[in-house]
C-alpha cells in the first residue's frame, strides 16, 4: 500500500464503540444483584429460559443501562479501533475483499 490504511479511516462517534463501559445504573437488589458468583454463561442460560416477552423486557433494560461515554472518550476509542484495524490491514493479518464481493454477499443474504 502506498500510504497506511489508517490515513484513509474516517472516525465516527458511536456510544457502542469498542471498549464502551456498561452499568450506568446502579444494580438493583434482587436475585441477579445477590448472585455475585454467577458467571455470564449461567446468566445467559437463565435469560434464554425466559418467555419472549420477558427476554424483550430484559433486553430493553440492559440496553437502557448502558452508560453513554463523553464524545471525546468515544472519539479516542474509535481512533484506537481504527489504528488496530489499519495495522491488521497493513500487516495483511486479515483478508481483504473488494466492494463488489461484499455487495454480492450482502445481496445474497437478503434473498
Amino acid at each position: 500500500m502506498s500510504r497506511p490504511a489508517q490515513d484513509r479511516v474516517q472516525h465516527r462517534i458511536d456510544p457502542f464503540a469498542p471498549g464502551a463501559r456498561s452499568a450506568g445504573r446502579q444494580r438493583r437488589s434482587g436475585a441477579l444483584g445477590e448472585t455475585p458468583a454467577m458467571d455470564l454463561k449461567s446468566l445467559e442460560n437463565q435469560a434464554l429460559d425466559l418467555s419472549p416477552k420477558e427476554r424483550a423486557q430484559l433486553a430493553f433494560e440492559l440496553i437502557e443501562s448502558l452508560e453513554i461515554l463523553p464524545p471525546a472518550e468515544i472519539e479516542a476509542l474509535w481512533a484506537q479501533e481504527a489504528q488496530r484495524r489499519a495495522e491488521q490491514i497493513d500487516t495483511e493479518a486479515v483478508p481483504l475483499a473488494s466492494s463488489e464481493v461484499v455487495s454480492a454477499q450482502a445481496h445474497a443474504l437478503l434473498r
